[in-house]
């Protein structure tokens, strides 16, 4: 996409349109209201995040004319009481900042979206329908793409798996699966930290274990470490499980709610025989093997052995990294990292986390060495492969920080070096 057609849209999409327009006095029943959503995104220079949550804004439109009402700057005056900046260049006026939030360089422009598309119109022309919403964001309009979550908001419970997509919306190319993308995930509700990151296809597989909210959103930054996409936006909330799973007593199981009746287990609605347990609906098939059964207690009842299947649980996937910030606990490919005197640091304006870089690599069975003469940091992993740093030269470039005589790396840093190793 070249800049010059990516220049033109956004001089279409937010400038305001030159002049005036006056719209006659109507009759009151040819007015009717509408409610849109407007939502506004900070991310291009300091991310603050979220600088307004989606909120309503009711306009009035009147039913005999067909444009320059209800528009996207009428509802984003709305809900923000008005605090908005307009410019006046040599192309026209346009919006150029939103809650104190603008760049006078021009690099960094006001966007906006309808509905997860971009416009063609002008912010101030382009006419708003019942049920729409409008999403302003703040991005470099040459390195930038618009992104949005789907869905944008669910209800899961406790421990439920879902899966989120990223798209990303080109000018020219359309939409695209957004990849790499790191999730930055907030909420009151206690948050086992887990770096998730979006794959080729865009999807990101998620479950929280305790009730509450969660607002979801993502960071992506090119090679100049400029943002390339703008924050997307997901409200998820968590249901408490109305029927949490029965822990099991004195190494028996009960296979139904209800309580053992007489000296015998019920484990099936049919009624049980005198002196036996029913364990099974019908007799082992053929098939059955000796590692998938095991035999229940003879003291159970007194009778003989019967034959239980054997429950194996799935392995579930984990995480290359996991920071419990409550427990201070930190696991790296599966080995707990000793953290003891050290910090495990959460930078919100990188979406980064940084890492105690010689304990977890000792920790994974490699070596750190402190070069002085040269201020290089070599590790040797357990594989034999070498990594070498110099802490003056590039220091910013792997974005390495020096904290009480620490080395501390980034996430990226800590998985492009070992790998799982």
């Amino acid at each position: 996409m070249s800049n010059k057609f990516k220049l033109l849209r956004f001089i279409v999409t937010l400038f305001l349109a030159v002049g005036l327009f006056s719209v006659p006095a109507l009759a009151e029943d040819a007015v009717e209201t509408i409610t849109v959503t407007v939502r506004v995104e900070s991310g291009a220079i300091e991310d603050e995040g979220t600088l307004l949550p989606p909120a309503e804004a009711v306009l009035e439109v009147n039913k005999l004319l067909s444009s320059w009402q209800a528009t996207p700057l009428e509802a984003l005056e709305a809900v923000t009481g008005g605090d908005i900046e307009i410019t006046e260049s040599d192309y026209g006026s346009f919006l150029s900042g939103i809650l104190g939030v603008s760049d006078e360089s021009g690099a960094y422009s006001w966007m906006y979206a309808v509905n997860n598309e971009i416009p063609e119109t002008g912010v101030d022309s382009y006419m708003l329908s019942d049920g729409d919403e409008v999403v302003f964001y703040f991005i470099s309009w040459e390195n930038a793409d618009y992104a949005y979550f789907t869905p944008g908001s669910l209800t899961v419970d406790e421990g439920e798996s879902f899966t989120l997509n990223l798209t990303g919306v080109d000018f020219t190319d359309g939409e695209y699966p957004v990849e790499g993308a790191m999730l930055i995930i907030e909420s009151d509700a206690p948050i086992t930290r887990e770096l998730n990151y979006t794959d080729a296809d865009g999807n990101a597989e998620l479950s929280f274990f305790a009730a509450g909210e969660y607002l979801i959103s993502a960071a992506l930054q090119n090679d100049a470490g400029i943002a390339a996409i703008s924050r997307p936006y997901c409200v998820v909330t968590v249901e408490e499980d109305a029927e949490p799973p029965m822990e099991p007593s004195g190494g028996t199981a009960d296979a139904l709610p209800a309580e053992p009746s007489g000296d015998t287990v019920d484990t099936l609605p049919a009624e049980p025989s005198d002196d036996t347990v029913d364990a099974l609906p019908a007799e082992p098939a053929e098939t059955t093997t000796d590692s998938a059964i095991k035999e229940t207690p003879d003291a159970l009842d007194g009778g003989e052995p019967q034959l239980l299947p054997e429950i194996v649980p799935m392995p579930m996937p984990t995480a290359p990294i996991t920071y419990d910030d409550t427990a201070k606990t930190l696991t790296v490919y599966g080995k707990d990292i000793d953290i003891t005197g050290l910090q495990v640091i959460f930078d919100e304006d990188e979406s980064e986390l940084y890492l105690p870089l010689r304990a977890v690599a000792e920790t994974l069975g490699a070596t750190v060495h402190w070069d002085a003469a040269t201020t290089a940091v070599i590790i040797s992993t357990e594989s034999g492969e070498t990594v070498t740093f110099n802490a003056t030269d590039d220091l910013a470039a792997n974005k390495i920080r020096f904290i009480e005589n620490h080395v501390y790396a980034p996430s990226l840093f800590i998985i492009d070096t070992f790998g799982g190793k």
